[in-house]
């Protein structure tokens, strides 16, 4: 080969090893620079975000998507502006932002989280089952993902796989989760594990039993055991923590009449009717304590003071003592309590 061809290829390759050296070299400062601008800018997002600024986060994300950073920062900044979508009750956008990200993300659970709780709360019930189905195969997935999916669960009518989730959910949040608690006692009392529910509320702390939602659904577990004394108990308590709620009142009320304390059931009524004197259950209330007291003359005066209505429960029953004159029966006693 001419020693001048050798030299030509020998400088070719040297020229194409420098200039892609400098080429390298210029790519990677580049890319440096670039870095860092878009961790600034991805770090003032993220402290608008914790200062609950959403108005700032959603304008910044923006501008900042526009700017083609790489995919990490995008996955961050989408977190933040669906958040922020939620956050604002915008759940049309919460749930493009999460259904983009999910597909773009697939082993982000928190996309797929979110999107799940979306669809549970929008009545997609289906939808959330299916999500939370997937996340639970993860062994990192939150109990917060199982109790979801018992949620969806019961929601669809399978009530036997709802409670087996709930139960593991409650094992996985260590029984911390008051509210998981409350709605997993809800689904044991429609199937009548009071034992359950007792068993259970022994693994909460003695805050939790200040509750007046536990104290209801302990009045509730007693009134179904037909421990009518019991019940009235805990919604006396429930009353005592939470006062001025008319269904703690109600329930008040009709399980004095159940233990015969008339006195005690006519102080709630009247208290009951000082800012509603045409509560149809009070007034019911009244009809049947004047009719067990012996006065049915004035118990028929509040029967028909009772509005008819052939849509209401309550107006049906008065119309029926009414024709009868039937006393309140302790069952019937039951179903007004829940209403």
């Amino acid at each position: 080969m001419p020693l001048n061809k050798i030299i030509f290829i020998l400088l070719f390759s040297i020229f194409h090893f420098l200039f892609s050296s400098v080429n390298a070299g210029a790519f990677w400062l580049f890319s440096g620079e670039s870095k860092k601008k878009y961790e600034t800018d991805i770090g003032i997002i993220k402290a608008d975000y914790e200062k609950s600024d959403c108005a700032q986060v959603i304008k910044k994300v923006n501008g900042f998507l526009e700017s083609k950073p790489p995919s990490y920062f995008k996955e961050e900044a989408y977190r933040y502006l669906g958040s922020c979508y939620e956050k604002r009750n915008e759940i049309d956008r919460a749930l493009d932002i999460y259904g983009l990200a999910y597909n773009l993300y697939p082993k982000n659970n928190f996309f797929r989280e979110s999107l799940a709780n979306i669809y549970l709360s929008a009545g997609f019930f289906e939808k959330s089952l299916a999500l939370f189905e997937e996340l639970i195969e993860d062994e990192n997935s939150s109990y917060k993902a199982r109790a979801g999916l018992a949620k969806s669960y019961a929601f669809l009518g399978f009530y036997k796989k709802a409670r087996e989730n709930y139960s593991k959910a409650l094992e996985m949040s260590g029984y911390k989760d008051f509210n998981l608690i409350k709605e997993y006692s809800r689904e044991l009392i429609r199937v009548r594990e009071s034992e359950k529910i007792l068993a259970m509320l022994e693994k909460t702390s003695v805050e939790f039993k200040k509750d007046a939602e536990v104290q209801l659904i302990l009045a509730r577990l007693y009134l179904y055991k037909q421990e009518y004394k019991k019940s009235l108990i805990h919604i006396n308590k429930a009353q005592e923590i939470s006062p001025g709620r008319r269904d703690m009142a109600l329930y008040g009320i009709f399980l004095n009449i159940m233990v015969f304390n008339y006195d005690k059931a006519l102080f709630g009524i009247n208290h009951l009717t000082k800012n509603n004197s045409e509560d149809s259950l009070a007034l019911l209330a009244k009809a049947i304590v004047k009719l067990k007291t012996g006065n049915k003359k004035e118990s028929d005066k509040y029967l028909r003071s009772i509005p008819n209505n052939k849509a209401s429960f309550v107006s049906q029953i008065a119309l029926a003592m009414q024709k009868e004159g039937t006393p309140w029966r302790h069952s019937a006693t039951g179903q007004a309590g829940h209403k």
